[in-house]
């Protein structure tokens, strides 16, 4: 008999959806199953996740951080999300009836718990995949399996209290409208009003009290298959035409773009002396590849190469030195995976903060807090560089080495319950 697995991802930036689609290459490998892959804005017919993914992305690409945290990571998951709810849950949950799956997969925040419902009530294995390394409340459910990368997310997992407003709550299609009201008033006690950002919020950079004995299971980097193939540095460097023995930096901001990468070139031209290649990878921005573009010739010293979106990121990653990105967790996976020390910025909104801990706590790169730091911190590194990628190689020695011994990994934890 087939089984039918529903993958929820999002479309916002690139890793939701990017982990899904890795989950579907893995477990379309199973036999007698049927993999259904859709976006929650899609499968609910939910436009306000749209305008929501449509905001973080602008937000990202204009550098605006503190608005898109303060906006979009608290102030909507505290004061709209709960009324969203109780407004949606059922219709939700029909939704979900109507595909009918034996089970339940999500790369996305926010559904956790309509999902949570529907693998209660059917009796169906829920599994939530996280794609950061810090935590929100929606991320953890009593109902799911976790997956995610490290051990340090599993115990920001443990730390919530599962005896609060948004744990012990139901909401279903027998929930009354007094049910529906103590659940918002409860979270607006239990969360909006006392000190949100603490309680529904974890980093790693803390070991917190373990207050729940959700099921979690560290994978280590869950990336594409192309990322375990070993890279020959020197033909990658020959095939961009970048010196042998000239140092390179790549900068990435995901597949946004945006507004990071072109001040990162020109703090670079205006610091650097010396022969220095850097690739500036755009993403689907054309507006910020146009500007890089035009910073080609500032500095004769700064070899200036403009990219936009690009196919061959793993050969990007070997050809250069150290790589300079936004914090986010599939930047920080990619680059251990390819043994690429990482230079990032402190100033992050909350879901990236979990890379940035990660990245002081193991000295896998290094944080500045002005982003005229980031030439000093280059050389810091080019003069360690193998420290550096020493401390890489042990991040992730105990994790699989090759992308089939991964996805076994992965197809044994989620095949089980099948």
């Amino acid at each position: 008999m087939t089984k039918k697995i529903l993958i929820v991802y999002e479309n916002a930036g690139a890793g939701h959806k990017r982990v899904a689609e890795i989950l579907q290459t893995i477990l379309c490998e199973l036999d007698n199953v049927q993999i259904v892959s859709q976006a929650a804005s899609d499968l609910f017919d939910d436009d306000t996740s749209t305008l929501v993914n449509r905001l973080w992305n602008y937000f990202l690409r204009k550098n605006w951080i503190r608005i898109a945290d303060a906006l979009i990571n608290f102030f909507l998951r505290l004061w709209v999300v709960p009324v969203v709810e109780v407004l949606e849950t059922t219709g939700y949950l029909n939704k979900l009836e109507q595909i009918r799956p034996d089970m339940l997969i999500c790369t996305y925040d926010a559904f956790g718990k309509v999902l949570g419902t529907y693998a209660r009530e059917k009796g169906v294995p829920f599994y939530l995949v996280l794609t950061e390394i810090s935590v929100f409340i929606d991320l953890v459910n009593p109902e799911a399996t976790h997956i995610c990368y490290f051990p340090e997310t599993i115990n920001a997992i443990h730390s919530f209290d599962f005896t609060t407003t948004y744990f012990t709550k139901r909401l279903d299609r027998q929930s009354s409208l007094s049910d529906k009201v103590r659940y918002v008033l409860g979270m607006y006690r239990d969360y909006a009003l006392g000190n949100g950002r603490r309680t529904i919020f974890r980093n790693i950079d803390v070991r917190h009290p373990e207050q729940n004995d959700a099921t979690a299971i560290a994978v280590g980097p869950l990336v594409e298959a192309k990322y375990y193939v070993t890279q020959n540095r020197s033909e990658n460097r020959t095939k961009l035409m970048i010196a042998q023995d000239q140092p390179c930096l790549l900068i990435i901001s995901g597949s946004i773009g945006g507004a990071f990468i072109d001040e990162t070139v020109r703090i670079f031209q205006a610091a650097v002396q010396n022969p220095l290649t850097i690739l500036a990878v755009c993403g689907h921005d054309h507006e910020t590849l146009r500007r890089v573009e035009a910073l080609q010739n500032v500095n004769p010293s700064v070899n200036v190469i403009p990219l936009g979106f690009v196919d061959n990121l793993e050969e990007l990653y070997s050809a250069s030195d150290v790589v300079v990105a936004r914090p986010s967790a599939g930047v920080l996976l990619e680059a251990l995976r390819c043994h690429s020390p990482l230079i990032t910025a402190a100033q992050a909104t909350a879901n990236d903060l979990g890379s940035i801990a990660y990245i002081q706590r193991h000295q896998l790169g290094e944080v500045y807090e002005h982003p005229s730091d980031a030439p000093r911190l280059f050389y810091q590194i080019i003069d360690r560089h193998q420290h550096y990628v020493n401390n890489i190689s042990e991040r992730i020695k105990s994790y699989p080495s090759d992308s089939a011994t991964l996805a076994s990994h992965i197809r044994e934890i989620i095949s089980s319950p099948l």
